[in-house]
């Protein structure tokens, strides 16, 4: 069972920081895990893995991002 939700009206609560990658917004990005090196998270209600953007920019950034995940 997998659930996700977008376009908060407030931003989750986060509690750690897993990964942090500094991108070129307008180039493509694709991270695949190393063996054994895989995010793990809880299997609980309301608890998960997020995703925060930040932009510098004085314009509105467009991200978009897909998870694929294994039970």
């Amino acid at each position: 069972m997998c659930s996700a939700g977008e376009n908060h009206t407030v931003e989750p609560t986060y509690t750690t920081e897993l990964l942090r990658f500094s991108i070129n917004q307008q180039a493509t990005f694709r991270w695949v895990a190393a063996p054994d090196g895989e995010l793990i998270a809880p299997a609980t209600a309301s608890n998960g893995i997020g995703l925060q953007f930040y932009s510098v920019s004085g314009g509105t950034a467009e991200c978009q991002a897909m998870f694929h995940h294994v039970e």
